[in-house]
């Protein structure tokens, strides 16, 4: 992460000195979800705002889209439940209406991790299987795997269904070792505490 943070912020600079706001709002988002997987909300949150402005500025609503699902990660990490739904609903329906599917996986995957941790469990499941629907049917491997690791882990640890919510668990783990994605430690380690 760290040599992807540099390139981005040259990126930036060079965006920045060329006065492309439309990049540098691209950039910013690239950088957003590196200081989100970092935990470093306060980051993510100013950078994902500034680039959220920018996207409206430049009028690009897909990268908007993107913003506001990157907040509503932000405000789901603080447990602000009712903000992150309602970033994560402009997210989704920003995504449908500028036919980023991608984004409407990504969304629906979050939503249902709002509602996972509300103990909303059967909203969870919906979200999570609309999310590995759309995104089985796109091909989209990174965000299959994501689903799959979030329904399966509901399922097996909030519904009762273990056997089943082992097999998704699994198949993330080595869909996301396949695709050498730092998720692959988190999955292979959900997939350890379900024996």
């Amino acid at each position: 992460l760290d040599a992807a943070e540099a390139y981005l912020e040259q990126a930036l600079a060079i965006d920045r000195e060329s006065g492309d706001r439309q990049a540098e709002g691209v950039d910013l988002s690239m950088l957003a979800d590196i200081f989100l997987r970092r935990r470093q909300l306060d980051t993510a949150e100013n950078i994902s705002e500034q680039g959220l402005a920018i996207s409206r500025e430049v009028g690009d609503l897909p990268n908007q889209g993107s913003y506001l699902c990157a907040l509503g990660r932000v405000a789901l990490q603080r447990r602000q439940y009712q903000v992150a739904e309602d970033y994560l609903q402009q997210s989704l329906t920003i995504a449908r209406e500028s036919g980023g599917q991608r984004l409407e996986t990504e969304a629906l995957c979050v939503l249902g991790d709002v509602a996972k941790a509300q103990a909303d469990y059967a909203r969870a499941e919906t979200m999570y299987r609309q999310s590995l629907t759309l995104a089985n049917e796109l091909g989209l491997g990174p965000e299959i795997a994501e689903a799959q690791l979030a329904l399966g882990r509901l399922l097996a640890e909030q519904l009762g269904l273990r056997e089943e919510g082992r097999l998704l668990v699994a198949e993330a783990a080595q869909r996301f070792t396949e695709m050498e994605m730092p998720e692959a430690e988190d999955a292979r380690a959900a997939l350890e505490r379900l024996g």
